[in-house]
Order: structure tokens, then C-alpha cells, then sequence
């Protein structure tokens, strides 16, 4: 098996040797929610998120980032209130960082993207 140093779960470019040492996710192209290893193999990166918030914020938002586009790819409304609790977690480690206004763009290419699911949409405006 080669290893890289991008993660598979993050679709934005990550620093050199992140999550090297971490387990990788076989079979690209394969739906996280598809199995138990891979819901468990998700919350380790979450898990991870969490804990590097303070020390590598920008880490946290790109696995952030990731896990809503792929809850966004599901319908419903505890799908939508759990991808609006992980952009909230983005929107405070944005300004955080001095880099708020990233926050605009991003709700605008959700918008853009998902913007036949009005209850998303409606909960996006709150």
C-alpha cells in the first residue's frame, strides 16, 4: 500500500506529514457511510479536528470542511443541523485566525451548490 501525506478524507491540500502515521481509507470513491470502519475511521478524523483546533487551526477546518461536503451529499434535517454545528466550528477558527471573510465564500459555494434543499438553506440563514 503507498502511503502519501494528503489524506484521502480532505479534499484541499494539507501541510507536508499530515496524518501520515493515521490508518488510510482503501477503496477511493467509496461513500465513508457505506460501512462501521469507515463512520469510525470519520470520527477518528473528527476526533482529531477537535484536539489540533487550538494548535493547528487550519488542519481542523480543511477535515471540517471535508466532513460537511460529504454529510451535505445526504438529505434531511439532522444532516443539515449537523453539517450547520461543523460550519460553525469553521466560522470560529476562521476569525480566529484573521481569516473571516473565507466564511462568506464558503457559505456562498454551499449555497450555490445545495441550493435545491431549501430546509438547508433556511437553516443556513439563521
Amino acid at each position: 500500500m503507498r502511503r502519501s501525506a494528503k489524506p484521502d478524507l480532505a479534499p484541499s491540500p494539507q501541510p507536508p506529514g499530515f496524518g501520515r502515521d493515521l490508518p488510510r481509507r482503501e477503496g477511493r470513491g467509496k461513500r465513508l457511510e457505506g460501512s462501521q470502519g469507515g463512520r469510525l475511521f470519520e470520527r477518528l478524523w473528527l476526533e482529531l479536528a477537535e484536539a489540533r483546533e487550538r494548535t493547528h487551526p487550519a488542519e481542523s477546518i480543511a477535515i471540517y470542511r471535508s466532513h460537511v461536503g460529504r454529510v451535505l451529499q445526504d438529505r434531511g434535517n439532522n444532516v443539515y443541523a449537523e453539517a450547520v454545528g461543523y460550519l460553525e466550528k469553521i466560522r470560529k477558527l476562521l476569525i480566529a485566525s484573521d481569516r473571516g471573510a473565507a466564511f462568506g465564500d464558503l457559505v456562498t459555494e454551499i449555497r450555490n451548490t445545495h441550493k435545491h434543499k431549501r430546509k438547508l438553506m433556511k437553516m443556513l440563514d439563521r
